[in-house]
């Protein structure tokens, strides 16, 4: 992680945040009817078929509207799933188009064979240069929070829908082999053009029926499939480890961490679940006060003063440890499941400054009132 993602360091000019994904090459596929809803719920995290709406005009934006909430990071997060037969998509590796829903199959004859029956592992992996685009230093917070979001959220709602997942721990590269993806330290060498891909986490699901003594989780040493270059129109801006370092050293720390799993919720109530604009979570207050009982944040979070005015407000503090960043998002994470379970949405605020009158404030959850 860069020494200090939360300095009160501007961060530079926006430059262009390259491909919103990679482009592989194989059949497409949409989530059957049939078998344990694993890409539905997958499908449901990544992708939405509705907008945002403009706040002012009502207009729809370019932002799809996803199950998995987003701490700021412009989208980064790629899904990867391989399963075995039991599921809503053919047996083999596929991968998640954010921008319309469907899957494609990497179909490779170099390909590690499907998993056993009832087994399949999710790989939520990041391009990192779409956030750095923006936010430079303090890109790898974000990108953190984005997964722990959706890690999260993939376990309630897998629990959810009788399925268990199993966090798998490894670092990057352990994590890449896994499911046949170059390390990201040489992803441009095996395919040169394209964005590189950081593994985050990974989980093991597996369904009722599958048999628990096999062991589908085989490290695979050598890439496999093709991933497209991109267009000469698209720049592919190039991997910045200084900008995005996530600790890759060392591997993150898996959601069972915590000490008590997220809550369990349904298909549903994940297709429903949004981050409220802030005019819903705010409250009028007397000059010279905040809503929420602390002193004035809105200076420390990237100038979002309107926090001042949020009655509800969860405050999470870390060091700049990348240990510590996924521990606390991951708390962030089971605090906003909680709350959907009792009806309540809630919305994500990244962009903190690390100052001594507050402390390490590295993320905070407005959330709607009772």
């Amino acid at each position: 992680m860069h020494p200090n993602p939360f300095s009160p360091q501007t961060p530079g000019p926006t430059t262009h945040p390259g491909p919103r994904t990679n482009t592989w090459e194989g059949p497409t596929h949409t989530p059957t009817t049939t078998g344990a809803p694993l890409a539905t719920i997958i499908r449901a995290l990544g992708w939405g078929p509705h907008f945002h709406p403009n706040p002012h005009t009502g207009e729809p934006t370019k932002l799809r509207q996803r199950g998995a909430p987003s701490a700021g990071a412009c989208q980064p997060l790629q899904w990867h799933i391989t399963c075995g037969t039991g599921y809503d998509l053919p047996p083999g590796h596929h991968t998640l188009h954010p921008d319309t829903g469907t899957y494609t199959q990497r179909n490779n004859p170099n390909d590690p064979p499907p998993l056993p029956h009832g087994h399949a592992t999710i790989t939520i992996t990041a391009l990192p240069q779409r956030t750095a685009a923006r936010y430079h230093h303090r890109s790898a917070p974000a990108i953190i929070g984005d997964a722990a979001y959706a890690t999260a959220l993939l376990h309630a709602t897998t629990t959810g829908t009788n399925l268990t997942p199993h966090p798998l721990p490894g670092d990057a590269t352990a994590t890449a082999t896994r499911i046949a993806l170059p390390p990201p330290t040489t992803w441009t060498n095996h395919w040169p053009n394209t964005p590189t891909e950081i593994p985050l986490t990974a989980t093991h699901i597996t369904t009722p029926d599958a048999d628990p003594t096999t062991t589908p989780h085989t490290h695979h040493t050598t890439p496999t499939g093709n991933c497209q270059p991109q267009p000469p129109t698209t720049p592919t801006p190039p991997y910045i480890p200084d900008t995005t370092d996530l600790g890759l050293d060392t591997p993150p720390p898996t959601l069972n961490t915590l000490d008590t799993p997220p809550p369990p919720i349904t298909i549903p109530t994940l297709l429903t679940r949004r981050s409220p604009h802030p005019h819903q979570l705010t409250t009028p207050t007397p000059p010279n006060t905040t809503a929420h009982g602390h002193p004035p944040l809105g200076p420390w979070c990237a100038n979002q003063h309107w926090i001042d005015q949020t009655p509800h407000l969860h405050l999470f503090h870390a060091s700049p440890n990348p240990h510590h960043q996924w521990t606390a998002h991951y708390q962030a994470a089971h605090t906003l499941i909680t709350h959907l379970t009792h009806g309540r949405n809630a919305r994500p605020i990244s962009g903190w400054t690390h100052n001594p009158q507050h402390g390490n404030i590295s993320h905070a959850l407005a959330v709607e009132a009772p």
